[in-house]
């Protein structure tokens, strides 16, 4: 699973040093392992995984984490089908949770983590979006996708920005998913490679990485830059920072209590930055602002339970609220 060569494709430096500047975790459809890919497509690591339960992993179909709780769910291959799971980033294991109805070929959370997948065309029936309870594995329908053009390798992605799901439906179609009102509307159907089996997508807040049989940078309208060729078929990403194979821990900064609820006490270094950020998992900045001093306290009562980053220049650390 090595890169092949990078594409004649235009290079968008806001958008790489926003999305590409780290090592993203990417499962496949037919590996065991956790693969670490650099920020040009390279394979730098392979993580060994297995079921704590025993069951077989012959693969995966899809990875996401819910923004609410920063539990990471994945589609992992068994002998008899495919089955939900959690993913333990600390021990390397993955927990069985259900046997699934259908053949799910990605899944995605919206901001409220409600957990959707989406069949593929393999599947008894194919192009169909669901529900799926993270405790049960219960799918519940919500809509018939089929009907469109689109080639098999279905994935979708959730943007906190517009609210839309967004759908590679194989080939070179991009689509995005109204879920007020069940609606899909085409976005593109000229994406710049193509691939009809390895999809996977990841908002970080601004824009997508897109996976197909490329590694991208996708805009929300389709348009894809700083594209290495990929010699794998990867069915789910996240940003290494969000799985957490490395702590994310800076002796730069200082955060406390944490867990917070409602007062943060920031505090950095003599001679390093004076601006403070706090990103949730997708990246999105949710607060920022200046230290007069090496202290700073504000307030984070208005974030949702779940994890986040606070960073003074370039010192990073994580940040529980409960």
């Amino acid at each position: 699973m090595m890169k092949k060569a990078l594409l004649p494709i235009a290079f968008s430096l806001l958008s790489v040093s926003t999305l590409f500047a780290q090592n993203y975790n990417v499962l496949a459809s037919s590996e065991d392992s956790l693969i670490v890919l650099d920020a040009s497509a390279n394979v730098v690591e392979l993580i060994g995984i297995s079921e704590t339960g025993g069951e077989s992993i012959q693969g995966y179909t899809g990875m996401a984490q819910n923004p609410t709780t920063a539990t990471i769910y994945v589609v992992a291959k068994g002998s008899t089908g495919r089955y939900l799971a959690t993913f333990d980033e600390s021990a390397n294991t993955i927990t069985k949770i259900a046997d699934l109805t259908d053949n799910i070929s990605g899944i995605a959370f919206n901001t409220q983590g409600v957990l959707y997948g989406i069949t593929g065309d393999g599947a008894a029936t194919p192009n169909f979006l669901y529900t799926i309870n993270v405790f049960t594995g219960l799918m519940l329908p919500v809509t018939d996708l089929s009907g469109v053009a689109g080639d098999d390798g279905e994935s979708i992605g959730f943007n906190s920005t517009d609210n839309f799901m967004y759908r590679l439906a194989g080939g070179t179609y991009l689509y995005k998913i109204n879920l007020l009102n069940n609606t899909q509307t085409l976005v593109t159907d000229a994406l710049a490679n193509a691939g009809i089996s390895g999809h996977a997508l990841y908002y970080n807040g601004v824009d997508f990485v897109s996976m197909t049989n490329s590694m991208c940078v996708m805009t929300s309208t389709g348009v894809q830059t700083n594209c290495n060729l990929l010699d794998g078929d990867y069915k789910g990403i996240l940003p290494r920072t969000i799985v957490g194979i490395t702590p994310v821990e800076s002796t730069t900064v200082k955060v406390y209590p944490n867990p917070a609820s409602s007062l943060l006490n920031i505090e950095r270094i003599e001679g390093s930055s004076e601006r403070f950020v706090i990103t949730d998992n997708s990246g999105k900045i949710l607060k920022q602002g200046t230290m007069e001093s090496l202290q700073t306290s504000i307030d984070v009562s208005d974030l949702s339970a779940g994890m986040y980053f606070v960073s003074v220049g370039n010192g990073k650390t994580k940040l529980m609220i409960h």
